[in-house]
């Protein structure tokens, strides 16, 4: 609540509403055996919720004064945080020294009680076949905490896979396949529309 008082100046019954919805939630745990008595939430949002996305960048927003201070863009949509900038060929060692700002982030959300997580961290270069193959083997990893996240070929963002070069073959691949797997799947019931007309 307190974030939302000082950094967005959310006041009387809109205040009153977030409060509202934030507190007073209780979660159970279950397992095989049976579950846990209901134990009080002192934090987070409901996963899951419309409005959990939007309440998650108010809470983290103070973080992104990494980005701009290190000269990289940004974007967010709930706990999913990407930066990005571009490049000469020569320039590639100051970007992966620009974009140690990730580390800076990885403690900022230390301080709000939130982990970043380097194995679900992505890095990869955009460009030509022949660009890429110019970029030297020191600009492709990025250390993140205590870990080093190496370069990719192919990313995923919101069931997109965008690939280095930005073919977009990887994901016609996987779209494709996809499809071939549900008509497969359609093939092996159709006999049941039959009986029932």
């Amino acid at each position: 609540m307190s974030i939302l008082q000082s950094r967005f100046f959310v006041t009387g019954q809109p205040l009153d509403w977030f409060r509202s919805y934030l507190t007073g939630r209780t979660q159970v745990f279950t397992t095989h055996s049976g579950h846990t008595l209901p134990v009080p939430l002192i934090s987070g949002v409901p996963q899951g919720s419309s409005l959990g996305p939007g309440q998650f960048i108010s809470y983290t927003e103070c973080t992104t004064t990494a980005f701009p201070s290190h000269s990289v863009q940004y974007h967010m949509f709930a706990d999913d945080t990407q930066s990005y900038s571009y490049c000469q060929i020569s320039e590639t060692p100051l970007l992966v020294a620009r974009l140690s700002c990730i580390d800076y982030l990885a403690k900022s959300y230390a301080s709000l009680r939130l982990q970043l997580n380097p194995s679900k961290t992505g890095f990869i270069w955009f460009g030509s076949r022949t660009n890429l193959l110019k970029i030297p083997s020191s600009s492709r990893s990025l250390q993140v905490s205590d870990s080093v996240v190496d370069c990719s070929e192919v990313v995923r963002d919101f069931g997109v896979f965008f690939d280095s070069e930005m073919s977009m073959k990887h994901h016609v691949s996987k779209t494709a396949s996809a499809c071939f797997y549900h008509i497969r799947r359609l093939r092996q019931i159709r006999h049941l529309s039959a009986e029932k007309s």
